[in-house]
């Protein structure tokens, strides 16, 4: 980046419309600056505005000049406001133009174009920033302003500052960081501690919560007796509800007992009535048969025959009207298929019995009916196989019998038919007299009739009493009452229940603590996690220091080189040296860093800045700033192709400033040197001169 041209309007002790054209200079010229203050004695140099040229120059770029002047004061005494254009071309060959005003306690302006394209941003200081990172200046680099005055502006006392004790062992630090554009290895370092520091806050709240699950784990806990407990709760189940199916059939016992109690009382008084209304019709029947058989005493010999035919036809009818044989044949025609159906049973039964299995696990019966297992009970099963065997037995031999009984009364019917024939025949030679037989034979028939009719009736009920007696002589004898019975069976269910619920609850405490178990796990491993990336960051907090350090120390031969090479070429019979980095630790137990510049004299001693004189120490700072000139052009840290110097050489001898020309000839870039010595004038080929008259200073170009 060279200077091309400055204008400047009421800038410290110029007035309007000064104008300087560097564009006829050589990028490589030399420009000699010096003064003339008509307004002095003697035409003397001091005041007339040399150094405000190059102030004007940082002032346009910065806002700032290198003597600090106050904001207002940079505009000429009597004016309003300043306004300095600063024309600059880049490596690109792009025009910069930089315009800067103020205005006398107002307000401050900047604008800047590249190639007449205006690049000014929405405030002033977002337009300051991209100014200066156009010439290669980080935005966050609050110390720009003393990089500038080190490497490109030099001063009477800037030149010392890098080597003198002014700059501590942190200025010269930071100053070398920023050159190496080291810096992001300082904001790796901070972002180091920062994510250290969280890491650390996540862990001590992660390892509270370890704590505290810890605590709570062991507090009391005893796995092994749980499940235990919960195995003898499953048992006392077990037991419990084998006690409920016990209590479950005597229950149903007690309720089967109390239906058979009811039945059979209902039975005795279908007993007794049945007995008194057979008592009542049986009298009033034979008190009519006895008034028609003495209105029969003295009957004829037709009506003895009738009566021997009567005796037959009533002893073939006694049998007869005893049985309905339709009924008869009925109840033969069900015995029949209640038997073939109880044999279907009792085969059922049997293979039931025979494919029945034995439950591994609960003891119960099971068996495979169809296609799905049931469950049942072997004993019950054989009761009522030998209960159904039983069953068809006693109804086989009835059926039998009944069977004979039925043949026998088919022929007593054939037979009786025939005699009824026969009586019809003399009852119809003796119709009028016998209508008393009749009636009489009427009425013994109702009587038998009805006889036949309880007793078929009685015999059933005393065989259903019978059955029902049975019975109940199989229940076994117990002083429970249903209601007792049904009040165990609650209270074996509050138990059941009671020891679920106490299962459920010693479940819960395995299953929380399982959850709690698989939490503490967890946390663990994100305290692993975050012990790992704390040591991780706190490595990379002395790590990136270490890096920066190695850095610095692999470049400080170099740069001790660069600055002994200058001192070599102006013979001052000195040197420098960069010492090593060092560590000290400070009184708080930290280490601090330390780069110490120590001035090696001819007789290898080692000095301080300030014992030289002001001309040997003038040449050390100028080839120190030389050196740091060379690093940031280099390095790529500014893009500065200009050297601004005010009054270095002012103090040195002859030989000091032969030396110094020399040295001047190997910088490169346009170089520009204030200086109140007129007699170096024949030094250069270039020379600006500052004349002040009447209180206001112009420019002259040669």
């Amino acid at each position: 980046m060279r200077i091309e041209n400055i204008e400047i309007n009421n800038f410290g002790v110029f007035g309007e419309n000064v104008k300087v054209d560097f564009s006829r200079y050589d990028q490589n010229n030399k420009i000699l600056i010096i003064g003339e203050n008509q307004d002095a004695a003697g035409a003397d140099s001091n005041g007339a505005g040399k150094s405000t040229l190059l102030n004007a120059i940082s002032w346009a770029i910065f806002g700032r000049s290198p003597n600090d002047i106050a904001s207002d004061d940079v505009i000429r005494r009597g004016c309003s406001n300043v306004n300095v254009s600063l024309g600059l071309v880049d490596e690109e060959g792009r025009s910069i133009n930089i315009v800067r005003s103020r205005k006398i306690k107002g307000s401050h302006d900047l604008q800047w174009f590249v190639d007449g394209e205006s690049q000014t941003q929405r405030t002033m200081k977002q337009t300051q920033h991209s100014l200066l990172n156009y010439f290669g200046i980080l935005e966050n680099n609050t110390e720009y302003f003393s990089d500038f005055l080190n490497t490109t502006y030099f001063s009477i006392d800037a030149v010392k500052a890098f080597a003198g004790k002014k700059s501590s062992s942190k200025d010269r630090m930071s100053l070398i960081s920023r050159f190496l554009n080291l810096e992001v290895l300082d904001k790796c370092t901070s972002k180091a501690k920062v994510l250290a520091n969280s890491q650390k806050s996540d862990l001590k709240v992660i390892q509270g919560k370890i704590e505290f699950l810890k605590n709570k784990l062991d507090t009391g806990f005893n796995k092994p007796q749980i499940e235990s407990d919960i195995t003898e709760y499953g048992v006392s189940i077990s037991t419990l509800k084998l006690e409920r199916k016990k209590l479950v059939g005597q229950l149903e016992g007690l309720e089967a007992k109390d239906k058979i109690e009811t039945e059979l009382n209902d039975l005795e008084g279908h007993i007794a009535h049945y007995n008194k209304e057979l008592d009542t019709i049986v009298n009033i029947y034979n008190s009519n048969i006895k008034d028609l058989q003495n209105k029969l005493s003295n009957s004829s010999h037709i009506k003895s025959e009738i009566e021997k035919l009567q005796k037959l036809s009533i002893k073939y009818s006694d049998t007869l009207e005893q049985v309905d044989l339709d009924k008869f044949q009925t109840w033969l025609d069900k015995g029949r298929d209640w038997i073939q159906e109880r044999c279907s049973i009792q085969t059922q039964l049997s293979i039931q019995l025979q494919g029945g299995q034995e439950c591994p696990h609960c003891k119960e019966g099971l068996m495979v009916k169809g296609n799905q297992i049931q469950k049942f009970d072997q004993v019950e099963l054989q009761q009522a196989f030998y209960k159904v065997k039983k069953e068809i037995e006693e109804r086989q031999d009835k059926y039998d019998t009944k069977k004979k009984e039925f043949d026998k009364l088919m022929e007593g019917q054939r037979e009786l038919i025939k005699i009824q024939s026969d009586i019809k025949a003399k009852y119809q030679l003796l119709e009028g007299a016998q209508e008393i037989p009749d009636q009489i034979i009427e009425l013994k028939n109702k009587i038998k009739a009805k006889q036949d009719e309880t007793a078929v009736s009685l015999k059933e009920l005393e065989k259903k009493k019978l059955t029902l007696n049975l019975k109940l002589r199989k229940f076994p004898a117990t002083e429970l009452s249903l209601m007792d019975v049904k009040n165990e069976i609650e209270t074996t269910d509050n138990k059941i229940e009671n020891i679920k619920d106490e299962i459920m609850r010693l479940k819960a405490q395995l299953d929380s603590r399982a959850l709690d178990e698989k939490a503490l796990e967890k946390f663990v491993e994100q305290e692993t996690d975050l012990l790992q990336r704390i040591a991780n960051f706190t490595y990379w907090v002395d790590g990136f220091p270490a890096i920066r350090r190695w850095m610095i120390e692999s470049f400080l031969p170099t740069f001790e080189q660069q600055t002994n090479g200058y001192l070599n070429k102006m013979e001052v019979g000195m040197r420098c040296r960069f010492d090593t980095l060092k560590e000290k630790k400070s009184q708080k137990g930290q280490f601090k860093e330390e780069f110490d510049l120590s001035i090696i004299d001819e007789n290898n001693e080692k000095r301080d800045l300030e014992t030289y004189s002001q001309g040997e120490s003038k040449r050390i700072g100028v080839c120190v700033g030389f050196a740091l000139r060379e690093l940031t052009l280099t390095k790529g840290y500014s893009n500065f192709n200009f050297l601004l110097m005010d009054e270095v050489i002012d103090s040195l001898d002859e030989t000091g400033i032969g030396e110094f020309f020399n040295l001047l000839t190997n910088i490169t870039g346009m170089k520009f040197l204030i200086t109140h010595n007129t007699d170096l004038k024949t030094r250069f080929a270039n020379i600006i001169t500052i004349r002040k008259q009447d209180g206001v200073s112009t420019i002259i170009q040669n």
